[in-house]
């Protein structure tokens, strides 16, 4: 079953997100807006939990920039879910967290054997 989660953003507005409901039975319920039935207040703030998201993808690149030749075009693809309790996490493709990355190099025709 899924619930929704309210994330608080910097403005002091926020925004509701879809979550499982596999959080521990303590947690409190509030009254969303109208229309909206109840939701879970996360932990987290929106732009923080997000943040978590951005450190990992930074560390990702950054990586993969320091690769003795780097490549040409860099893409870095992953799944980002958002949790109550901790906020954005990377989301499981089929059993396991993933990262799709391609690289791409451009042929340099300066360069003869």
């Amino acid at each position: 079953m899924s619930v929704l989660a309210r994330f608080t953003l910097s403005d002091g507005g926020f925004v509701l997100a879809e979550v499982d409901d596999s959080s521990p039975s303590t947690k409190t319920m509030r009254g969303g807006p109208a229309g909206t039935g109840l939701f879970v207040e996360s932990t987290e703030t929106f732009q923080t939990a997000i943040g978590q998201v951005k450190n990992a993808a930074e560390a990702m690149v950054d990586g993969l920039r320091s690769l003795v030749k780097p490549a040409d075009e860099l893409t870095l693809e992953f799944g980002v879910k958002l949790t109550a309790e901790a906020g954005a996490v990377i989301a499981k493709a089929s059993t396991d967290a993933h990262f799709t990355v391609t690289l791409k190099w451009k042929s340099d025709d300066s360069v003869k054997s």
